[in-house]
């Protein structure tokens, strides 16, 4: 997410982020602990992020019980508190009629939009929820609408990240073959797209060369005037680093 000048990048493996300079200094940011990194079993699996009047909030994916936090991080003062947060997804799961495996969250259009990400055949979900809905023990969860992203290679795509941008809202999506919210499997692209009236409308990530990226982006910046955007990479391999990109927007009109 961008805040101010600088981009904050957060981690899914352990209790810790990293704000990213405009000149490219990294600084982290623990949240709880010393921020070592966590195997599946105990990760806080933080993959949506968003931040409004002086507050970012961080997600859980809610994919297995310890995934079910949600950290406030109070901007100003450098605090984190992470606070567990069940009957949160337990309402999201209701909806879903499943566990919930969310992926993005952005504030667009006076409401906070969640996306679910599904896997394999199952269907991944957009959800609208009241603007104030993280302040609350249970969301008011609007509505929620399955969305069916399409294929790349014959490997369904599903939601990873959603962030606002000018008039619209903005999600990447991944083509990774698992077949469920846990495990990892082979990627064969990502894609960068909005929704619009009617529908999810989408174009390849490609690589500098033209060739399409292989690589599975899970964090999105849109830029201000929507000609640009970040992308950050996450390689499901501790000993490979994460990619921060800068693409320009095109195809959308």
């Amino acid at each position: 997410m961008r805040v101010g000048a600088r981009l904050l990048a957060v981690q899914d493996d352990a209790f810790a982020a990293v704000w990213i300079e405009p000149a490219g200094r990294l600084e982290p940011w623990l949240l709880r602990g010393d921020g070592v990194r966590l195997g599946k079993p105990l990760k806080p699996d933080f993959e949506a992020a968003l931040a409004h009047d002086g507050v970012a909030w961080l997600l859980g994916s809610g994919s297995l019980p310890q995934r079910c936090a949600v950290a406030r991080l109070d901007l100003a003062r450098g605090r984190a508190e992470v606070q567990a947060r069940p009957g949160w997804y337990a309402a999201i799961a209701e909806v879903l009629g499943a566990a919930p495996n969310i992926e993005g969250a952005a504030r667009h259009g006076g409401a906070l939009w969640l996306t679910h990400r599904g896997a394999g055949t199952s269907a991944s979900a957009l959800l609208r929820m009241a603007p104030g809905a993280l302040e609350h023990a249970v969301p008011a969860i609007e509505s929620c609408t399955r969305c069916d992203l399409g294929s790349l290679d014959g490997v369904p795509l599903h939601f990873t990240d959603a962030a606002a941008g000018p008039s619209a809202l903005w999600f990447l999506a991944a083509a990774e073959c698992t077949p469920d919210a846990i495990a990892d499997g082979p990627v064969t692209g990502s894609v960068l797209g909005r929704i619009e009236s009617d529908g999810a409308r989408w174009v390849p990530v490609l690589e500098a060369d033209g060739q399409r990226s292989r690589a599975k982006f899970e964090g999105l910046v849109v830029e201000e005037g929507g000609a640009s955007a970040w992308l950050l990479s996450d390689p499901d391999d501790a000993a490979a680093a994460a990619r921060l990109c800068r693409v320009r927007l095109r195809g959308f009109g």
